[in-house]
């Protein structure tokens, strides 16, 4: 989606540190050297006005140099891959390509659907005793939900050449900052990390984490995602 608005002004991408979606066009920009500026949006992002600038409501968004703006991190990653062209992170391709798109699929339509629910359970956990059954109940539906949908991650990275033996792609960006939280969440509820049990995934994990730009954002959204945490009461 694009919104034009006239202005001429350096590019931009309104982030939010511990956003699972903006990190992960944090990593192309670091990944690609591009001189995009990063800053927090300068508008609440419920407010009526962040809204009715930009209708889909929700972060990330690329302000370009003519004053429009481009939402969606998916979008906002091809729409870069597309104008700057050193250091890609399109493989060549159309089978290759194919892979990394499921890997952006995956992410957005499987894995993160099934555990970001449990967001909403962190803030809630000083709920009275009669809502406790329920969210016991929530709660193990999404693990489940989460460890069996990266076992189908495991699947379709045994489909494809591993990473490290082939180079990174926008797949694999769009899957970390998402597999951070998959990392991050369960052993908050008492559970075992799905990424732990699975050694498919175990070992890309631990493959992309030594990619510097990655490990720095992994960072970032680490420290931002604790803050929030302490902000709950649940550090």
């Amino acid at each position: 989606m694009i919104v034009h608005t006239g202005a001429k002004q350096a590019m931009k991408l309104y982030d939010i540190v511990f956003s699972p979606f903006s990190a992960r066009v944090r990593i192309v920009i670091r990944w690609k050297q591009l001189a995009i500026d990063i800053v927090p949006p300068p508008l609440a992002l419920k407010s009526a006005e962040f809204k009715a600038l930009h209708p889909l409501g929700k972060i990330p968004i690329l302000e370009l140099d003519d004053g429009s703006y481009i939402a969606e991190s998916w979008v906002i990653m091809e729409y870069l891959e597309d104008i700057f062209a050193t250091l890609p992170l399109r493989p060549a391709g159309a089978c290759a390509c194919a892979h990394m798109r499921v890997k952006g699929r995956v992410a957005d339509l499987f894995v993160g659907p099934a555990l970001f629910p449990l967001f909403g359970e962190l803030s809630s956990a000083g709920a009275g005793d009669a809502d406790k059954t329920e969210r016991a109940v929530k709660v193990q539906r999404q693990l489940v939900a989460t460890e069996a949908e990266v076992v189908k991650l495991g699947r379709v990275l045994d489909e494809a050449t591993p990473l490290g033996e082939r180079p990174l792609d926008l797949g694999d960006i769009a899957l970390v900052t998402t597999l951070y939280y998959v990392d991050a969440i369960p052993p908050l509820f008492g559970a075992v990390s799905p990424i732990a049990q699975n050694e498919s995934v175990s070992h890309w994990w631990d493959t992309i984490g030594k990619i510097p730009v990655v490990n720095q954002t992994l960072t970032e959204i680490n420290g931002g995602f604790r803050g929030f945490l302490k902000q709950i009461g649940r550090n």
